[in-house]
């Protein structure tokens, strides 16, 4: 299990990189800052920093920079997860928080691990209608299955 544990945190890390440019499209930076640094992600001089460029698209560019540098938050939850909830709690970026969950699942699936609603993956995923909707696989320790497995609501 620690094996999966350690490829889903890759996976993650893997996802905040391969999102960034979209991120850097959509996002808006300026909304997140104080979340990520009660969350130990960001200090007051990281955000000074983010601040300081003029452009949405070079803060949220400085922004993942400084998630993935601090790869576990001082609760030690991973970036991807923590930026996610603060996208849910502010709730004006939603669809973002989906695009970057449906490409979590997505590299997942391609490396064979197929998750339910309810698993560790995320702790807390506020919108379960997004993996009802999303057919996820069996899990890799649990072998290979022909049929899909449906989330489940907990």
């Amino acid at each position: 299990m620690a094996m999966i544990d350690d490829q889903i945190k890759k996976i993650k890390l893997k996802v905040l990189e391969e999102q960034r440019h979209y991120l850097s499209k959509r996002l808006d930076p300026n909304r997140y800052n104080i979340f990520l640094k009660t969350k130990g992600i960001l200090d007051i001089f990281s955000i000074q920093k983010i601040n300081a460029k003029v452009t949405d698209p070079e803060k949220v560019d400085l922004l993942i920079d400084e998630m993935v540098s601090h790869i576990e938050g001082r609760h030690g939850e991973p970036p991807l997860d923590l930026l996610v909830e603060a996208i849910y709690s502010e709730g004006m970026q939603n669809h973002i928080a989906r695009v970057l969950l449906k490409a979590f699942l997505r590299e997942c699936a391609e490396e064979g691990i197929g998750l339910q609603y309810g698993d560790s993956a995320f702790q807390e995923d506020p919108s379960p209608p997004l993996l009802d909707s999303i057919d996820t696989r069996q899990r890799a320790s649990s072998g290979p299955s022909s049929a899909p497995v449906q989330a489940q609501n907990s």
